[in-house]
């Protein structure tokens, strides 16, 4: 394989993870026994629809990576970018109802590119979609359209941006609960020139946007302490967490919080509030949380960090009113002798159920790995137990994704690539711990997938999206699964 082809993998390769509720411990690699299964869930996999596809007369058309949600209902949204005839990115939006896909409209401005689309979809209907866009005034605002009481609301003009004035801002995040209570958090540059963490809410039927570039939420410092990559989690009481990484007064990232509980917000207040344990390197830091939360508000924040030589996997747990921190720099969830652990994703169920996915280089492979939280118990693989494992290393990269419910099924979508062949889509199920592998190839295998989502409701209902190309233009395809109730 050629470097360009491998760093095309690298760069395009993505897997998601979808779990309902009582997960099961994976003791082996995808070249295992597969265990069988009793009983398969009832419902069934809906037919491949094509969302949309670019048409380009000489041209081609890249359609990014879609985002989807579903709900109990079994009512589905997915957003991606396509451009159009003059090749500006556009958001554009599919609604799935009464068993099938709507034909695609478009929610973004026609005045500048759209950019990372995040959907969120709550049980009463209500929707939000958010997107960075740039115009001909600032490089990048922070933008949303919304469903409330059945009515889609797009904005206008540049002018109605959730973002504050023309300062730069990406990176956006949404939460959204059963009424439709949202949060949305972003990091955006300041009078300084360097980035902090706003957030919007909406709460008791009316939104609170920042009132000005002063009103973030993230610690307030010197030139070189910009806030990125916040991570937004909220449930049914109204409890929400933000996560972030942060520079401090030395130029080392850590890692931040904030949460509201009891109606009250409580923001750090200084460097020292980090949550990750201090590392000693000069080159040392904190990178790319997650944050996750549960019905009655416990809640973990999981992210990746250098400590001198070597990188780990770190977990501060919310549970009976305290927080507990990792306090040395020892720390980890991933084995030591794993080779720059990457952190993909944590999700957390309502039930406490946790799923929190990591990779490594290992056993010359590439591998996702799994920590799995059950009756209040962490279970964290080892260097032998990976749940998705790669023959070799420069043929197949894995990237998760994954999200908890009550149900008892898992869905797990993936996409690999053999030695002669373009990247595929795939699915593994599981019922009540038991999984039906290997998976089941979703996507076209005579065309090559470039990008996949994944999500799933509390009662099972669940949502698979991928990007595919045709050698000439990339189209969104889906398919969804109705649980029989």
């Amino acid at each position: 394989m050629t470097a360009f082809l491998r760093t095309f993998f690298l760069i395009f390769l993505s897997c998601q993870v979808i779990v309902f509720g009582g997960s099961a411990f994976i003791d082996h690699g995808f070249a295992a026994e597969p265990e069988a299964l009793t009983k398969k869930s009832s419902g069934a996999w809906k037919e491949a629809a094509l969302l949309d596809k670019g048409v380009s007369p000489g041209r081609r058309f890249v359609i990014t990576w879609p985002a989807v949600t579903i709900n109990d209902k079994g009512d589905a949204i997915a957003v991606w970018i396509k451009p159009d005839e003059d090749l500006w990115p556009r958001v554009r939006m599919s609604e799935y109802k009464n068993g099938k896909w709507e034909k695609p409209v478009l929610l973004s401005l026609a005045t500048g590119d759209g950019k990372k689309p995040k959907v969120a979809l709550a049980a009463n209907g209500d929707a939000v979609v958010v997107w960075e866009q740039k115009d001909v005034k600032v490089d990048n605002r922070i933008f949303l359209a919304e469903r409330r009481d059945g009515v889609w609301k797009t904005p206008r003009s540049d002018d109605e941006s959730i973002s504050i004035g023309n300062w730069f801002a990406w990176e956006q995040v949404v939460a959204m609960n059963d009424r439709g209570d949202t949060v949305i958090a972003w990091s955006q540059e300041t009078e300084n020139g360097e980035y902090a963490i706003f957030k919007s809410e909406y709460r008791n039927g009316k939104w609170l946007h920042p009132k000005d570039i002063n009103d973030f939420i993230s610690i307030r410092g010197e030139k070189g302490s910009g806030a990125l990559r916040p991570s937004v989690a909220l449930n049914n009481s109204g409890d929400t967490l933000i996560a972030w990484e942060q520079m401090d007064e030395n130029r080392k990232s850590q890692i931040y919080k904030s949460e509201f509980r009891d109606n009250v917000w409580n923001h750090p207040q200084d460097f020292k509030d980090h949550i990750n344990p201090r590392s000693s390197g000069r080159r040392d830091g904190a990178y790319r949380p997650q944050a996750a939360m549960d019905e009655s508000g416990n809640a973990a924040i999981a992210w990746q960090q250098i400590n001198g030589s070597s990188q780990g996997i770190y977990l501060s747990e919310f549970y009976n009113g305290a927080w507990r921190h990792p306090k040395a720099a020892g720390k980890t969830v991933n084995p030591p002798t794993m080779i720059s652990p990457a952190l993909h994703d944590l999700q957390m169920g309502r039930d406490g159920t946790a799923i929190l996915l990591w990779s490594s280089y290992s056993n010359r492979r590439d591998a996702l790995y799994k920590s799995e939280l059950r009756d209040n118990t962490w279970r964290h693989s080892l260097e032998e137990e990976p749940f998705i494992a790669s023959p070799t290393s420069f043929e197949f990269k894995i990237v998760g994704k994954s999200a908890v419910s009550k149900s008892d099924r898992v869905v797990v979508g993936w996409m690999q690539r053999e030695s002669n062949q373009g990247s595929r889509v795939y699915i593994a199920e599981a019922d009540k711990g038991k999984w039906r592998l290997p998976g089941q190839l979703m996507s076209d295998e005579a065309m090559q997938a470039t990008g996949l989502a994944v999500a799933a409701s509390p009662n099972g209902n669940s949502v698979i999206a991928w990007s595919q190309t045709d050698g000439k233009n990339e189209g969104i395809f889906a398919r969804v699964f109705r649980a029989n109730q």
